[in-house]
C-alpha cells in the first residue's frame, strides 16, 4: 500500500517512493494511416523524495505511436538510496493510454548494520538488540571474532557505545546511511597559526564505502613526516566527520633539470620555464628570470655525460611549466604542473613532429630502468 511521496518506516528503514509518471504528450495527427495517430508520444519520468523534492531531474522519453519504450531509474539518484521495488510497466509501447511506473526506494543501510543488527539472534532487529549490545560492551556476553568485527556499525574501527547508539537511532527511524571524510593540507604561518595550503577535499558517501586520500605535492613545501596521518584510507564512518590532516613544512626551492635525446639528434635543447601559483595561475619566469625572452635558455652539457643540465631557484610556492624546443623551431606543447625538485627529460627523436615528444622522469632512466614518470598537478 502507501502513496507516492510517503516515507514508510520498517524497523528504522526509510522507504521512499520515487514516482515515474508515464505521460503521453499530446500531438497533432491525422487519420489517413488507418486511423493510427502520427507524431511523437512522450514518457516523462519523475523521482521524488517525500513528495517535496526530486531525487533526480525529470527524464522525457519520446517515440512514435506503437514503438517500444523502456523506463529505468535515473543514474543521478544518490547512492544513499537503494531501489527496493518497482510498480508498473517499465517497458511497453507508446500508446494513447496513460501509464505510471513507481520506483520505491529505501534508505541505504550500512552493510554491518544490515548483517549484524540482530545482535541477540532472535530473528528481529529491535530495542532488545540495543540491550544485548550493551551487555556485550559490559562483557556479560561474548561473541565470536567475526561477529565482533561486524558490530562496528559506524565503521570507525572500534566497537563501543557509539555503535549501540547508532543502532538505537536506526530503530527510531533516523537515517544512518551517509558519512563524510575531510582531507586537510595544512602549514603553519609566520604567526604560528595553521592555514590551508590548498582547499580541503570533502568526500561524502555511503557509510562503509571505501575511501582513500593522497599527498599533495608542491614546490616550496614538503610533507612533515613526523606528523604523518595515522589513517590515509579506510571506510566512510557514520557520525562525526573524519578529518585526515597532512602537515607541511618549508621545502627546497631548488630545481634541477636534465635533458637528453634518445636518438641521433644532437641539437642542444632550449627550455622555456614559467611558474604557477597555488591557484594555478601563471606566476614568474625561470628562463632565466622575469625578463626572459622566447625561446628561453639554451642548455649545455658541460660534463659531457649526454645530459644537458639546467637549474633554477623557485620563488614562493606552486608548480612550474616547461616547453622544450630546438631554439624555438621544433617545440613541444605546454607541459604543466610539475612539482618535483629534480627531473630527467628524455626527448623522443622519432616524435619531433608531434609536439609531444618529451617524457619526464623523477629518476635517471639510464641507471634506473623503472624510473617513475613525473606526476603533475593538472
Amino acid at each position: 500500500g502507501g502513496h507516492p511521496g510517503v516515507i514508510c518506516r520498517d524497523r528504522g528503514v526509510g522507504l521512499v517512493r520515487g514516482t515515474a509518471l508515464v505521460i503521453l504528450a499530446s500531438a497533432h495527427h491525422n487519420n489517413l494511416n488507418e486511423g493510427r495517430p502520427r507524431g511523437l508520444y512522450g514518457i516523462r519520468l519523475h523521482l521524488h523524495v517525500n513528495g517535496r523534492r526530486q531525487l533526480a531531474k525529470p527524464v522525457v522519453l519520446q517515440g512514435e505511436y506503437g514503438t517500444s519504450y523502456i523506463a529505468s531509474p535515473s543514474a543521478g539518484v544518490p547512492a544513499v538510496y537503494v531501489l527496493d521495488s518497482v510498480e508498473g510497466e517499465t517497458s511497453g509501447v507508446y500508446s494513447e493510454e496513460t501509464k505510471k511506473v513507481t520506483y520505491l526506494y529505501r534508505d541505504y543501510v550500512p552493510e554491518n548494520l544490515e548483517k549484524f543488527g540482530d545482535v541477540n539472534g532472535d530473528g528481529e532487529v529491535n530495542v532488545a538488540d540495543v540491550t544485548e549490545y550493551q551487555r556485550f560492551l559490559a562483557e556479560i556476553v561474548k561473541f565470536p571474532p567475526e561477529k565482533v568485527a561486524g558490530l562496528d556499525f559506524n565503521y570507525d574501527g572500534d566497537t563501543n557505545s557509539a555503535d549501540a547508539s547508532m543502532l538505537q537511532k536506526y530503530l527510531a527511524g533516523y537515517v544512518v546511511s551517509s558519512g563524510e571524510v575531510v582531507i586537510n593540507y595544512l602549514y603553519t604561518d609566520a604567526e604560528g597559526k595553521l592555514q590551508n595550503l590548498v582547499a580541503p577535499i570533502t568526500i561524502q558517501g555511503r557509510v562503509g564505502d571505501e575511501f582513500t586520500s593522497s599527498e599533495y605535492h608542491v614546490i616550496g613545501y614538503a610533507i612533515d613526516k613526523t606528523r604523518y596521518p595515522e589513517i590515509t584510507e579506510g571506510r566512510i564512518p557514520y557520525g562525526s566527520t573524519l578529518e585526515i590532516n597532512y602537515y607541511y613544512v618549508a621545502g627546497s626551492l631548488d630545481v634541477k633539470l636534465h635533458v637528453k635525446h634518445n636518438g641521433t639528434e644532437t641539437w642542444a635543447p632550449t627550455l622555456w620555464i614559467w611558474g604557477a601559483g597555488l591557484d594555478g595561475k601563471d606566476k614568474g619566469n625561470y628562463s632565466p628570470d622575469d625578463n626572459a625572452k622566447w625561446p628561453g635558455v639554451k642548455l649545455t652539457d658541460e660534463d659531457e655525460d649526454g645530459w644537458f643540465d639546467y637549474g633554477f631557484t623557485y620563488r614562493g610556492a606552486g608548480s612550474y611549466n616547461v616547453i622544450v624546443s630546438n631554439a624555438g623551431k621544433t617545440q613541444t606543447k605546454d607541459y604543466k604542473g610539475f612539482v618535483d625538485n629534480e627531473m630527467w627529460l628524455v626527448i623522443d627523436d622519432s616524435k619531433l613532429e608531434s609536439g609531444d615528444f618529451v617524457t619526464f622522469y623523477t629518476d635517471n632512466p639510464d641507471t634506473n630502468p623503472n624510473a617513475p614518470i613525473a606526476q603533475t598537478l593538472y
